[in-house]
């Protein structure tokens, strides 16, 4: 969802809006750890949503004043909220269980000011308090949106949420043994590995996949995994999956989430850099840099790069990541995810296309 989408929007259990940051550079301690403690509330809160809201992304914008209809009125945020991500992650953390695994700041000037978009992905679990944030938001409580605020489930609606989101997430087999996500019916898997496919759902769980994947990284000379998936696959199992794999193996990991929004080739690719905590606009010097980067690293380094879906910027990504990969492919391992665009960038040229040598599997 684009920003002229969102802001297109009234408040709701998966959208909310801030005119401001939560604390100022010249607050407190003590008031930046109370603000600092309301928003993870309203990121936990957001994540969970409600029970109608279980699988979307939300977002939390910040420099937006709600009006009562839509268009809001914009003010600048004069702060670098995008350096806190790791924090933010790091902190909530502490307070959730299951952990939150990503979430992604991006900045965003309109009519001459500065907002920012913190972009939560949806999880597979409800994410329920491991200890007290502060009261009435204590150990064990399952925070969620009603409106525009935040509620403590009490033990019915608990218990609804936690059946329905396991329904939304965990693949069921029916009696014909057709893989079924939130009560529809998919179509058949196919896995496409070398030459040979497999069309038997009983014979192919999710898991088997992403080990296949993590056995061919395993290989001296790992070429790049591509994961092409179906509009009715659940995505996002895939990513968290490959994720948990990754950290038992690999100690440098990142994750390039692509910028979706359409923005300049400078935004873009400043975006991408900033993964990797890189101070640069052009392809060129990132690829300098990451160059410099896996040389120096001690072991091999894992990246993981999924949201390839604005095709503005994709032939440059692709052509950058192939840049890199002939410098020091031998020290990366590389999982692409996508759909039809990811696909499009294996075959649209040909042998010359930028991603041509990636091994493809299909979910």
């Amino acid at each position: 969802m684009n920003i002229d989408e969102l802001l297109s929007k009234k408040e709701s259990a998966k959208l909310d809006f801030k005119r401001e940051w939560y604390w100022k550079n010249s607050s407190t301690k003590q008031e930046v750890q109370k603000k600092k403690i309301e928003l993870y509330k309203d990121i936990i809160a957001l994540a969970n949503g409600n029970i109608h809201t279980i699988g979307q992304i939300s977002y939390l914008i910040i420099g937006i004043k709600e009006q009562k209809e839509p268009p809001h009125e914009i003010w600048h945020v004069d702060f670098d909220i995008v350096k806190l991500q790791q924090e933010i992650i790091l902190n909530i953390n502490n307070y959730i269980s299951p952990s939150l695994q990503d979430l992604h700041i991006q900045k965003h000037t309109m009519d001459s000011k500065d907002i920012y978009i913190i972009k939560i992905p949806p999880y597979a679990h409800p994410l329920i308090l491991k200890k007290t944030l502060r009261p009435p938001y204590i150990e064990d409580s399952l925070l969620l949106r009603a409106g525009e605020g935040t509620i403590i489930a009490d033990y019915a609606t608990r218990k609804a949420f936690e059946e329905a989101s396991s329904h939304s997430i965990i693949n069921l087999k029916d009696v014909n043994g057709v893989v079924q996500n939130s009560g529809i019916v998919n179509q058949h898997i196919t896995i496409i590995h070398g030459e040979s496919s497999h069309e038997h759902p009983d014979e192919i769980e999710p898991k088997s996949t992403i080990q296949i994947i993590f056995k061919n990284l395993s290989k001296s000379n790992a070429i790049p995994q591509m994961l092409i998936t179906s509009a009715s696959t659940n995505r996002l199992f895939y990513i968290n999956e490959i994720k948990t794999q990754a950290r038992k193996q690999y100690r440098d990991i990142y994750h390039i989430a692509l910028p979706i929004d359409d923005v300049s080739d400078e935004e873009y690719f400043e975006e991408i850099a900033d993964v990797f905590g890189i101070r640069e606009t052009k392809a060129n010097r990132i690829r300098r840099e990451l160059v410099r980067m896996v040389n120096r690293s001690r072991d091999e380094v894992f990246i993981l790069i999924t949201d390839f879906e604005n095709d503005r910027h994709l032939d440059d990504f692709a052509k950058l990541m192939r840049a890199i990969l002939d410098k020091v492919g031998d020290r990366l391992r590389v999982i692409t995810i996508g759909g039809e665009k990811l696909a499009n960038l294996k075959t649209n040229m040909g042998i010359h296309s930028y991603f041509n040598y990636f091994e493809r599997h299909g979910v």
